[in-house]
């Protein structure tokens, strides 16, 4: 398969040294770079793991994370908390105890702070067919942000 690409405008150096950038002439080949790029961030920040759990940095001011991105309930991350909170009422989770998880997961967490039927219950959620909408729709707004700045978000 060829792949078509045009010129850009270089200098004449560039061009003499036989270093001509080349760019893709179809728009086939962003989403498979797009793609290329998710698939990267993702093996690097949870491996073969899914993104559809609870995972703990264990180190500096982070809370619980979901999501390929990583989506940190203990930053000022509007949209990660409202994933967060949309898969638990999906998942049928009452206010209460979703306030109540919030609270303990946003704060700074060296390990995992809740009980084992707690953390199924927030992995049933994130897991579920909702939670992975969710999940993903959260991971897609950070990449956005991430391409948009051209660096992590915080």
């Amino acid at each position: 398969m060829q792949l078509l690409t045009r010129s850009l405008p270089v200098s004449k150096g560039l061009r003499s040294s036989g270093l001509e950038p080349q760019v893709p002439a179809s728009p086939v080949f962003d989403n498979d770079l797009r793609t290329a790029l998710r698939h990267a961030v993702r093996r690097h920040e949870i491996g073969e793991d899914t993104p559809y759990k609870l995972s703990f940095a264990e180190k500096g001011r982070s809370g619980a994370s979901f999501g390929f991105m990583q989506g940190d309930l203990g930053q000022n991350q509007p949209e990660v908390k409202a994933a967060f909170r949309r898969a638990l009422v999906a998942h049928n989770v009452a206010e209460e105890k979703i306030s109540s998880l919030m609270q303990s997961l946003s704060a700074p967490v060296a390990r995992n702070p809740l009980s084992e039927a707690d953390t199924k219950l927030v992995n049933n959620a994130l897991d579920a067919p909702e939670g992975h909408l969710l999940v993903d729709a959260m991971d897609e707004q950070a990449a956005r942000q991430v391409r948009r700045r051209g660096k992590c978000v915080r």
